[in-house]
């Protein structure tokens, strides 16, 4: 989205289905890098981006056997949200974050609600009210 901050995380894998160690850049439509990434487990990996009103950008991804392949990332979207989970294991708890843009909220007020499910069971649900204050 537009202008957020957005954690990305990706998972390569091979035609046997198991994960692949691979690198790359993120390039935008002018040609420029905005960002690196390394798949660091079982072929997956993370990469922050910040997406530009307009901008189109690609993946350029390198294998292991030196190969290159190009891979276009779905079109920015003007207005939305972005859901960010972080999950804290010393303390046994989990932050959720939800950012949204200015044209999100040009719209009005706003509600987003949240259910956290475990185990099959519902353990949070929540509605929130959104504004620009």
């Amino acid at each position: 989205m537009s202008g957020v901050r957005t954690r990305v995380a990706f998972k390569a894998t091979g035609t046997d289905g198991l994960g692949v160690p691979v690198k790359g850049v993120i390039i935008d439509n002018d040609g420029k890098e905005v960002e690196t990434f390394e798949a660091t487990h079982f072929g997956m990996g993370q990469f922050r981006l910040m997406p530009e009103k307009g901008k189109l950008y690609q993946a350029k991804v390198t294998y292991p056997d030196g190969s290159e392949k190009s891979i276009k990332l779905p079109p920015v979207l003007e207005s939305g949200y972005v859901l960010s989970v972080y999950n804290n294991t010393e303390t046994d708890t989990v932050l959720v974050r939800i950012s949204s843009n200015p044209a999100i909220l040009e719209k009005g007020g706003q509600t987003v609600s949240l259910i956290a499910q475990s185990n099959g069971s519902v353990s949070y649900a929540s509605s929130m009210p959104i504004s620009n204050h």
